[in-house]
């Protein structure tokens, strides 16, 4: 009854997504990591793929930070890039419903020869605990981003340039992420991981604890 209970939450959450820009990937729960933790992710999509190196480490009893660095390929055109979040889990937790609920902001950039993408996001990620038939450990998550992207030309637009000027712009939209974690083994753990703001975009991460 708890894990139906814990999905039913996390599908209501989900509820708003909408269209808009993304930038790298979540692989992280509304609980506040260990001392230490890292590993690859990868995300891929009609027209845009993405992999990379993640980490996260403990700042406090309620507060993390991550990191992340990322290869991307949209649009027929190759990013590379990095971002950094911190995430501060809220003082809530149900006895009889184990929920991690936590707010995290958060600032990005990937880079091509032409273009820069920027990004800037905040928003709210509720996670919980189940086992499953064989008492392995599952923590499904879902999080709700507002995220601003920005994307310039490098080099200045010519006054006839239409595609370059069309080409910079700022969009400020709802971003959907959700996925899975796994404990393997209390030092491994695997992730799967759906996106969704225009582009749908599936992936999988493993996870290392220090």
């Amino acid at each position: 009854m708890k894990a139906i209970t814990l999905a039913m939450t996390l599908a209501v959450l989900a509820l708003p997504a909408a269209a808009g820009s993304q930038t790298l990937a979540t692989m992280t729960t509304g609980a506040v990591s260990s001392d230490g933790e890292g590993g690859l992710f990868v995300l891929a999509g009609t027209d845009v793929s993405r992999f990379g190196l993640h980490s996260r480490f403990a700042l406090a009893a309620d507060l993390d930070m991550g990191m992340q660095l990322a290869f991307d390929r949209l649009d027929e055109r190759s990013f590379f890039g990095g971002g950094i979040d911190v995430k501060y889990r809220l003082p809530f937790a149900a006895a009889d419903l184990p929920i991690d609920i936590a707010l995290d902001a958060g600032v990005g950039i990937l880079e091509s020869d032409e273009i820069r993408r920027l990004f800037l996001e905040m928003g709210c990620i509720v996670s919980g605990v189940v086992q499953s038939s064989d008492r392995r450990i599952l923590e499904p998550y879902a999080g709700v981003y507002v995220m601003t992207a920005r994307r310039d030309w490098k080099d200045d637009c010519g006054l006839d340039d239409r595609i370059c000027w069309e080409g910079t712009r700022s969009d400020t939209d709802a971003v959907l992420r959700g996925g899975l974690r796994v404990h393997v083994t209390d030092d491994f753990r695997v992730l799967v991981e759906m996106n969704v703001n225009g582009k749908t975009m599936f992936g999988a991460g493993v996870n290392l604890v220090f």
